[in-house]
């Protein structure tokens, strides 16, 4: 079946060293322990929606990211700049995912897919 409408992946932002943090269970692992570290900030967020407009501790995460990364061989610092900026969104969907299950990871990572921008954009005309 091919879609009305297409959507191109960019797979320029699929570097080796992104697939290694998803294959070796670093990244998760990594959101899991900033997850328990942080914990009681994160009480804050009483919905996705808030969790979205508030958090903002990106940078430090992905700072802290680059360390534990380096210990499995993995330098994220080679990224390009918009493997940087997938890498953040979806440490803040899995996030995300640790406090709201499916519906916290699907409404961070959905507010940076282009196929669901382009979606909404054919809904909306």
């Amino acid at each position: 079946i091919t879609p009305d409408i297409f959507v191109g992946l960019d797979s320029n932002s699929l570097s080796s060293n992104l697939l290694a943090l998803y294959v070796n269970g670093a990244l998760n692992d990594f959101v899991y322990t900033y997850f328990m570290d942080h914990s009681a900030s994160l009480k804050k967020y009483k919905a996705p929606g808030e969790f979205i407009a508030g958090f903002h501790d990106e940078e430090n995460m992905w700072k802290n990211l680059a360390k534990v990364a380096v210990k499995d061989s993995v330098d994220i610092n080679k990224l390009a700049a918009n493997g940087k900026e997938m890498l953040e969104n979806r440490m803040k969907a899995l996030l995300a995912r640790l406090i709201w299950r499916s519906d916290g990871y699907f409404q961070v990572s959905n507010q940076h897919d282009p196929a669901v921008a382009k979606a909404m954009e054919e809904i909306s005309n």
